[in-house]
């Protein structure tokens, strides 16, 4: 009897353990809503013109956690802002910039208008454009999408070589 008591206690305090392990992962985490995301941003970047009609969360560098992404404007540029999640105290922040107007420039969108959104990572990438360095096919994480419904879209990933956001165009 006394054995199996032991047992159960013993049961129970890795049950405990194990709970309690996979709770701090995110013990510092920070629930956050997009007012506060911005602000966030805004502190990194305070020359940005945020869009924040267009503010997704999804896993884009594939560790599990959900990241948070976004854009803005500056200057004659797009810029992509990722915020690697968790949310914490010290962030990561990914970026991306391309540049828009009237070119013909293949780093280029062209006009003022275009449209910012998630994309599946779970294509043949090279099947489309042959091989990419720092591509990873996924059922889960996402890409981000810039296009201005006329031209080549630019597709956003993260690029696991390079670490950093980085772009394929047709």
């Amino acid at each position: 009897m006394k054995a199996l008591k032991k047992l159960r206690v013993i049961i129970i305090f890795i049950n405990i353990i194990i709970f309690s392990v996979s709770l701090s992962a995110d013990k510092n985490s920070i629930a956050i809503n997009d007012k506060q995301l911005i602000d966030i941003v805004k502190r990194e970047y305070p020359n940005l013109k945020i869009n924040d009609k267009h503010i997704f969360t999804a896993d884009i560098n594939c560790d599990g956690y959900k990241d948070y992404a976004l854009y803005g404007q500056v200057n004659n540029f797009v810029k992509v802002v990722v915020i690697h999640g968790p949310i914490v105290n010290k962030n990561i922040f990914d970026t991306l910039k391309i540049r828009f107007g009237f070119s013909g420039y293949q780093d280029v969108v062209p006009g003022k208008k275009f449209y910012f959104s998630l994309e599946s990572l779970d294509f043949d990438i090279e099947a489309a454009i042959g091989e990419v360095e720092g591509f990873q096919r996924s059922k889960v994480c996402k890409g981000l999408n810039i296009s201005d419904g006329m031209t080549d879209s630019f597709h956003i990933y993260y690029d696991h070589k390079m670490k950093q956001l980085v772009w394929w165009r047709l």
